[in-house]
């Protein structure tokens, strides 16, 4: 089992969206070519980014979910992201108290692949 997700600072470096959908793709059919289900988990970026960019990184979840058959999360931070309470002071990491509710977002889909 392969749970896939990228980190804050992927999403906002502003890389262009075929080269994270390629580096994605590769992570998927590597993990896929040993025989493992893949979780992959969705973040979704600032406004800031711009509605073409965010949109378009956001859809690349779905469209590789469909592509590869995957479990997708769509934005498994969504009950953490924003609650300063449950992030770090940059913003973009979750803290201590904001793990158990990470744990939530991806234990429905986990659980039953770990039986």
């Amino acid at each position: 089992m392969v749970v896939l997700e990228l980190g804050g600072n992927d999403g906002l470096r502003g890389i262009d969206i075929s080269v994270t959908r390629h580096n994605l793709s590769s992570m998927i059919e590597q993990s896929q070519a040993i025989g493992a289900k893949v979780i992959l988990a969705g973040i979704r970026l600032p406004p800031n980014y711009g509605v073409t960019y965010t949109e378009g990184f956001y859809a690349t979840y779905t469209e590789l979910e469909t592509e590869y058959g995957l479990l997708l999360i769509p934005f498994f931070m969504e009950e953490v992201a924003y609650k300063p309470e449950f992030m770090q002071d940059d913003g973009i990491h979750p803290n201590a108290d904001g793990q158990p509710l990470l744990l939530d977002a991806v234990w429905p889909l986990l659980e039953p692949m770990l039986e």
